[in-house]
């Protein structure tokens, strides 16, 4: 009985002893997992900052200062912006032809050019005979 109480008490021992372990392993992942977790909130803050500033440095925004003066006399600077349209660098164009002649066509007759050489932006649709401009233009 004494040995069976005896390895009863190591076991409980052993046990005792990766309790410990485990609780202290816990704490430092808990700990690490704060810290990747500030780190994160860190960069993440950082990365908006920075997403607003190119915002504001896009062609759509130009960022002029004002600097207004308040009563004690200390300058301060304002930013103001101005939304300016950003000019639309894409070309539209196309150019097709008939293979063949067209003998009678009517007054509200759609012509479909079977040949498209050039159709930049795709605005025509070789289907329909319709050419539809994406942009505005001038």
């Amino acid at each position: 009985m004494k040995n069976v109480m005896k390895m009863l008490q190591e076991k409980v021992q052993i046990q005792e002893a990766r309790i410990v372990d485990l609780e202290k392993e816990i704490k430092e992942l808990k700990n690490g997992n704060e810290e990747s977790s500030k780190r994160t909130m860190t960069e993440s803050r950082r990365q908006e900052e920075e997403a607003k500033q190119l915002q504001f440095r896009s062609p759509k925004h130009q960022k002029s200062e004002a600097i207004d003066v308040h009563e004690d006399g200390v300058k301060q600077e304002r930013p103001q912006i101005r939304i300016v349209p950003a000019p639309t660098e894409s070309v539209i164009a196309f150019y097709a032809y008939m293979t063949t002649t067209e003998n009678n066509p009517g007054t509200h007759h759609t012509i479909i050019y079977d040949h498209a050489v050039t159709n930049i932006g795709n605005g025509y649709n070789r289907h329909s005979g319709t050419f539809i401009v994406p942009v505005d233009g001038v």
